[in-house]
């Protein structure tokens, strides 16, 4: 989806390596006790919608994190 012009995408570290000579990867920073990585063309600055992406998909995760995170101690 990126690479047909869509502004940037959310995968797993598996599928943003696959395409990492042709994307720009950019890891979420903070610590999740799950994997997510948003991808934007390499060729092409991150836009203020991608950038505001990014913080919305921050600030879910660690909102879904938060109210599971039984399951992720669970046995």
């Amino acid at each position: 989806m990126v690479l047909a012009g869509g502004s940037a995408g959310i995968v797993d570290l598996f599928t943003a390596h696959r395409y990492a000579d042709m994307l720009k990867i950019v890891p979420i920073e903070q610590p999740l006790p799950f994997e997510v990585t948003l991808i934007s063309r390499r060729d092409n600055p991150q836009s203020r919608a991608a950038l505001q992406l990014k913080q919305l998909m921050k600030n879910k995760c660690w909102e879904i994190a938060r109210q599971n995170e039984g399951l992720f101690h669970a046995a």
